[in-house]
């Protein structure tokens, strides 16, 4: 059986911590490869301590440096985005138009697993190019 490489941006929210919940139930099929957070840094690096991934994301500048000393076995960037990188599967579980890089970094090399439908609506809008119906907030 392979092994399943999971990056999760917005780790500590709900559907963050529910997608964790299935990986601590099958550990043997599955490998968490990131972790992405705005903020939450305190739940981030205990998530981190458990799971081990190669790649943690604080989109909080001024809350890397100390992820980075709590994680010395972690690449520490800004960019949620950049979670995808070694993933199979990225699980976008932050709102909205925030968490827009995020699908659009892994659209085309990997499988989408979005939480938000609204950040994903809106992509394809400003994929399409229609702005205006970015900037409304227009559902399809």
């Amino acid at each position: 059986m392979t092994t399943v490489r999971v990056a999760i941006a917005g780790s500590t929210g709900s559907i963050g911590t529910q997608t964790l919940d299935v990986v601590r139930a099958e550990p043997a099929s599955f490998e968490i490869v990131g972790l992405g957070v705005g903020s939450s840094i305190e739940s981030l690096i205990e998530q981190a301590n458990e799971f081990h991934p190669k790649v943690v994301a604080v989109a909080d500048p001024t809350k890397r440096a100390a992820v980075a000393a709590a994680l010395p076995f972690a690449e520490v960037v800004g960019d949620l985005a950049s979670l995808a990188d070694d993933a199979d599967v990225v699980v976008n579980a932050v709102v909205g138009f925030a968490g827009l890089p995020v699908p659009i970094a892994v659209i085309i090399p990997h499988d989408v697993g979005d939480a938000e439908d609204d950040g994903t609506i809106l992509g394809r809008y400003v994929a399409d190019g229609d702005v205006e119906a970015a900037d409304e907030g227009r559902h399809l």
